[in-house]
């Protein structure tokens, strides 16, 4: 079976990464690519969400532990998120990047789900442009996300594994 997540090992400062993303502001993540979902009930969501909040980290020179990160990973764009409890995220997959290393910032979260199953992590190389989804839980979930608009999951994970993060 192919899997679409691995788990990394990178150390961060969680309480200097929480007081950065504290300074930034998270606004609901309308999608340009709604109208791609293929159901009724995704249209609607990504063409209006309330619950899914999201932010581009433009100004990284003034968040040094995200961007201690970002000099690790090299990655085209950093995004934070935040799914608010009890809501769920539908089946999707990213169209304006297909690989990240997903940090998850809360301590108790619904798993990511696959077409074969759920996967729990903290931290992971994800392939996401392969459809995925996650359930609702009774707290928030933040996520600060390094991606990449053109490079490979196969890509990254080579490099990864020669920081030897994998």
């Amino acid at each position: 079976m192919i899997k679409y997540l691995i788990p990394i090992q990178i150390n961060y400062n969680k309480n200097k990464v929480l007081k950065e993303i504290d300074s930034l502001l998270l606004k609901p993540s309308y999608s340009n690519n709604w109208w791609r979902a293929k159901t009724t009930e995704s249209k609607n969501f990504w063409y209006n969400t309330d619950t899914w909040l999201k932010t581009i980290v433009e100004n990284i020179s003034v968040l040094p532990e995200i961007k201690r990160l970002q000099n690790v990973f090299e990655s085209d764009i950093v995004y934070v998120y935040k799914q608010l409890a009890n809501s769920s995220l539908p089946k999707h997959r990213d169209w304006d990047v297909i690989t990240s290393v997903n940090i998850l910032l809360s301590d108790d979260v619904a798993p990511i789900t696959f077409d074969y199953g759920d996967e729990f992590y903290k931290n992971a190389l994800i392939d996401v442009s392969q459809k995925h989804s996650v359930k609702a839980h009774t707290e928030d979930r933040l996520l600060l996300k390094y991606a990449w608009h053109t490079k490979s999951f196969s890509d990254v994970k080579e490099e990864l594994k020669n920081k030897c993060l994998i």
